[in-house]
């Protein structure tokens, strides 16, 4: 994937058809069975996510702080507080459009070592609805 500036991504200006502008990576992984995935920074921050993704979250913003997106207000924040950690983490959580809720898988992504420290977060949503 070519260096981009947060937020800038291509498929802002192709909202109607975001599959059009998708990661070919992602864009493999859903099609190989991966489904609705959101992949995050070393920050926390989302750098992308599969058009399934897109239609079940409603396109994700990327960019912005994960945590923001699908942690919520509430005083338990397990998704929040593993991500922190560097850890794996299976939570239910609310919806971001308030619509239901979603199971979400969040795996840290290493290289070498499995100790290490991540090099970023792949997330995988299902709709419970």
């Amino acid at each position: 994937m070519s260096p981009q500036k947060r937020g800038s991504r291509s498929a802002r200006a192709n909202a109607d058809n975001p599959q059009l502008d998708a990661s070919p990576v992602l864009m493999a992984l859903e099609q190989l069975g991966g489904g609705a995935l959101v992949v995050l920074a070393r920050d926390l921050h989302i750098v992308d996510a599969t058009p399934a993704a897109d239609r079940l979250l409603g396109s994700p913003p990327r960019g912005v702080l994960a945590t923001k997106v699908f942690c919520g207000r509430t005083a338990q924040r397990p998704v929040a507080e593993a991500l922190a950690a560097g850890r794996a983490v299976q939570a239910i959580i609310p919806a971001p459009n308030g619509d239901g809720e979603l199971r979400v898988h969040a795996e840290p992504l290493r290289a070498g070592a499995p100790g290490g420290k991540p090099l970023g977060f792949v997330l995988l949503f299902e709709d419970l609805r």
